[in-house]
């Protein structure tokens, strides 16, 4: 802020008044017109939609299966994440949730580097139906900068290993 406005804090206080003064008039005007007036500023702001949050539409792993899978799958690296499988990143809000609740560990990949993921059927598949593959990211090492989104590119270019399948419950959800 120094930059764009000198380093005349009256100017620094000027501006916020700006602010205020018209954050006061939008809620004169009404709830849905200030949050108009915010979306058209943030948007301006940072023109771009990458600040945007995305939903996730898909099944958490009921804890009851969590704890049980992670004593057969042990974690390979620290930081565990199995929480959840994903049917649509990026959906539309108003995606309705999926049907099924119950679904099949059918397998296991790991790239040795610092992402795990256990491969999931559900429907009698593990195809989901944007071509990527129906998984639990189970573990991670952050500290190598791995990210649960790798476990799609993971499967994808390394295959996974097939285990005997293992019922599990799962909870619809937006996430």
């Amino acid at each position: 802020m120094a930059r764009r406005y000198g380093r005349d804090p009256r100017l620094w206080s000027l501006r916020l008044c700006l602010r205020l003064a018209a954050m006061s008039r939008a809620l004169q005007l009404g709830k849905a017109y200030f949050l108009l007036v915010l979306d058209r500023t943030y948007s301006a702001h940072h023109n771009s939609h990458e600040h945007m949050v995305s939903i996730i539409i898909g099944w958490l792993l009921d804890e009851t299966e969590r704890s049980m899978l992670l004593s057969r799958f042990p974690p390979h690296y620290a930081n565990v994440v199995a929480h959840h499988v994903t049917l649509r990143p990026n959906a539309p809000s108003h995606m309705p949730l999926p049907a099924a609740t119950t679904a099949e560990i059918v397998g296991e990949a790991d790239d040795g580097r610092g992402v795990q993921a256990l491969v999931v059927s559900i429907g009698g598949t593990v195809k989901r139906p944007d071509g990527g593959t129906y998984h639990i990211t189970w573990s991670l090492d952050r500290r190598s900068g791995r990210k649960p989104v790798e476990s799609n590119h993971l499967i994808a270019k390394y295959g996974w290993s097939k285990c005997e399948p293992i019922p599990i419950r799962l909870q619809p959800a937006r996430f």
